[in-house]
């Protein structure tokens, strides 16, 4: 085992240490786009909400994230979907589709010019957004996004028939600047529980908009 991946494997399982005999999560749903692993991966090992971290084996670790000052309690997924689990249980997922990607092994924040970026074949799974997180139930303006790329943005809240709750931000492509081109980004934040989600302001106004359509929604708690 490489030392990368073994400092991985130690923090992630560090963080499930002492957790061992609470229940199991067999019965929670599949976090999204586990079916399009960049790994070969059984069913039975395909990851759950309220799964334990020591369940993700080192092979499917791209690199450790950070939640602000604390560096262990996210990671990235090969198949580019980050996993955030604060208590050592997987309680929220994130993925970004943007029609192009840095070259190489760049990191989005070193790309300074159009050469640095390529055509992202990923990107084509936008048209199956309905099918994996259920249609948008609500949708608004988000202001707070609306002139970082220079043009509107929008929120969605989508509900797909395994109860998995998605918080969508539509917004100008990210490298947009670069190609001159006017295309879309979109940044899906999952979980069971509409508190991990993000922007609780922004979420709850859409979570009471859903709910008046007939969509089932938990309410979003103070914690």
């Amino acid at each position: 085992m490489s030392k990368k991946y073994a400092t991985m494997s130690l923090l992630v399982l560090g963080l499930s240490a002492g957790i061992a005999q609470a229940p199991l999560a067999a019965d929670k749903p599949i976090i999204p786009l586990e079916t399009h692993a960049a790994v070969s991966i059984d069913e039975t090992a395909m990851l759950r909400f309220d799964d334990y971290a020591g369940k993700i084996p080192d092979s499917r670790i791209k690199r450790l994230m950070r939640s602000g000052p604390i560096l262990g309690d996210r990671v990235l997924l090969k198949n580019e979907v980050a996993v955030y689990f604060p208590d050592g249980h997987i309680v929220s997922t994130k993925i970004e589709f943007h029609n192009y990607r840095p070259v190489g092994n760049l990191e989005a924040w070193n790309v300074y010019t159009a050469d640095q970026i390529e055509p992202n074949p990923r990107y084509g799974m936008v048209n199956q957004m309905d099918n994996v997180f259920g249609h948008a139930c609500a949708e608004t303006v988000y202001t707070r996004g609306s002139n970082r790329r220079g043009g509107e943005s929008f929120a969605r809240l989508r509900r797909n028939d395994h109860g998995i709750l998605t918080f969508e931000l539509d917004t100008p492509g990210r490298y947009d600047y670069l190609t001159g081109e006017a295309t879309r980004s979109y940044t899906l934040t999952s979980a069971i529980d509409p508190y991990y989600l993000g922007d609780p302001q922004v979420v709850r106004a859409l979570a009471d908009t859903c709910r008046s359509a007939g969509t089932a929604i938990a309410e979003l708690q103070s914690r």
